[in-house]
């Protein structure tokens, strides 16, 4: 017996406009260093980060969302809401969109600069919450490299730098 399988045509077409993305961010603040690792396909998105000696896994694909220990591979599984996976979108990144969130809070473009070797613009917003500073890369995709929060009611400052983007991945 032989069992071909093959992919219904409108599928195939759609994986092919699919856009995938990748990118590591190291976060440090008051809790010490913390790496994570995001992939991403269309809307689809998988994230990886230690959290006390855990990898801790964290899944968004369609209606659910799942999260997980890597080690003891207990976790949950989330419904997400319908108008949320309605805003899903396989023309954009499901990650790093900081630039979107800070433009539509207020932020305004501060200055421009070199940040690890990319030619960056910086945006700020400052509120009563305290200061957020995004550095983006200049291009239309709008990368960031770079964002740093002052939180106002803790004094807390926290940085996270995203590092070896890469896209359209096989």
């Amino acid at each position: 017996m032989v069992l071909l399988l093959v992919a219904p045509p409108a599928l195939a077409e759609e994986e092919e406009t699919l856009h995938t993305w990748y990118a590591q961010a190291l976060a440090r603040g008051g809790a010490g260093l913390n790496v994570s690792h995001f992939w991403s396909k269309g809307s689809k998105l998988r994230a990886e980060t230690v959290v006390a000696g855990h990898k801790i896994i964290t899944i968004v694909n369609g209606e659910k969302y799942y999260a997980y220990d890597g080690l003891t591979l207990e976790g949950l599984a989330i419904e997400r809401e319908p108008a949320v996976v309605a805003e899903d979108r396989t023309d954009r990144r499901p990650f790093g969109n900081e630039y979107a969130i800070l433009v539509e809070q207020g932020a305004e473009v501060v200055r421009e600069e070199q940040l690890i070797g990319r030619p960056a613009v910086v945006l700020r917003i400052t509120d009563g919450a305290g200061r957020r500073e995004l550095w983006v890369t200049q291009d239309e995709a709008r990368i960031p490299v770079r964002l740093e929060i002052f939180d106002r009611r803790t004094a807390e400052r926290r940085v996270t730098d995203y590092v070896n983007w890469q896209s359209e991945l096989p």
